[in-house]
């Protein structure tokens, strides 16, 4: 395994997330699927999570990520780092929900991933570490009822 030097990266000024298009993404997405009592049906692999993916992938690529979908139904975002053979971090949760299920539960941990990279990305911010921001496919568990099911293949 090659080894590499750590850098210590220094910005000439500080960077903002951009909170208004948080907000703007986390009730667009919340609105695919939204029922009556202001919840979310967005289950796995139909067609409001794919409308939801199509969109996903979308901000993923506006954040300068080249987008993926494994055989799992996992989103995959990836920004490349400086170093080819460092680890990835990786950031994500899932996009897919329970019946009428929470607005935020698990988009939260994707469009809040998105915003890292895509900040970076608007700053010209170098990193060593390639990033990848995973939507996962039925984490909860209810169309497969397992849960995880895309998780298995990432890990």
């Amino acid at each position: 395994m090659d080894t590499y030097k750590k850098q210590k990266h220094v910005l000439d000024s500080p960077v903002q997330i951009k909170e208004q298009r948080i907000d703007s993404r986390l009730r667009q997405l919340g609105e695919i699927g939204r029922t009556m009592e202001q919840g979310v049906t967005r289950l796995a692999l139909t067609a409001e999570d794919m409308a939801a993916q199509r969109i996903v992938a979308s901000w993923m690529e506006e954040a300068g990520m080249r987008v993926r979908k494994d055989c799992f139904g996992n989103i995959i975002g990836r920004k490349e780092g400086n170093n080819p053979h460092a680890p990835v971090v990786m950031l994500g949760s899932h996009i897919d929900s329970v019946p009428n299920g929470g607005r935020f539960d698990g988009t939260v941990g994707v469009i809040g991933g998105i915003e890292v990279v895509q900040v970076l990305h608007e700053n010209n911010v170098q990193h060593d570490h390639p990033i990848e921001v995973v939507a996962f496919c039925d984490e909860e568990g209810v169309r497969f009822s397992d849960g995880f099911l895309g998780v298995g293949d990432v890990w």
